[in-house]
């Protein structure tokens, strides 16, 4: 269940809070309370400034923990010891209006993250008759990683039917 909490704006929009939270409920894995919040400030008319930072939480499915199948490259099994997954991430960034058609934008962000589930990790391997050595793939919980990077983004718009962006 998700539930937005407050949106609040500021005087002539310039500034927008929001807050929210998601309660996630498992029966195998028990239950999170996961809070978010963000703003965005409109700094000038041509410059917009943001930041949020919210808990996310994601359980091991079915599939991760309990079932072995043989994917035909690989033979994938499942690991009952899977711990969910926990983690706080935050980003801030922002993007700045060059006249009408053009906006450059950038965005900074950070995950830390407990109990990662990694996949396809290499377990070891058969022999079968007919195909050879087939490995043995599943998952496992890493205890603390991180991800972090940089996005950038430019879009211009030239006229009513072109317009061009990218992104990195």
């Amino acid at each position: 269940a998700a539930l937005d909490l407050a949106e609040i704006v500021g005087p002539n929009g310039r500034v927008v809070a929001v807050a929210g939270f998601r309660l996630d409920d498992y029966s195998r894995a028990g239950t999170e309370f996961n809070p978010k919040g963000g703003i965005r400030l409109r700094a000038t008319d041509t410059t917009i400034l943001r930041a949020s930072i919210g808990r996310g939480y994601k359980a091991p499915q079915l599939s991760d923990r309990f079932i072995a199948f043989d994917h035909g490259f690989a033979i994938l099994a499942g690991n009952p010891d899977l711990e969910p997954e926990t983690g706080v991430g935050w980003q801030v960034g922002g993007e700045q209006r060059f006249g009408d058609w053009m906006v450059v934008g950038v965005n900074y962000f950070r995950n830390e993250v407990e109990n990662l589930i990694e996949f396809n990790r290499f377990l070891g391997g058969v022999v079968i008759p007919g195909r050879g050595f087939v490995p043995i793939l599943g998952s496992r919980n890493i205890t603390h990683a991180w991800t972090q990077g940089v996005e950038a983004s430019l879009s211009a718009t030239f006229s009513d039917e072109w317009s061009a962006g990218a992104s990195y």
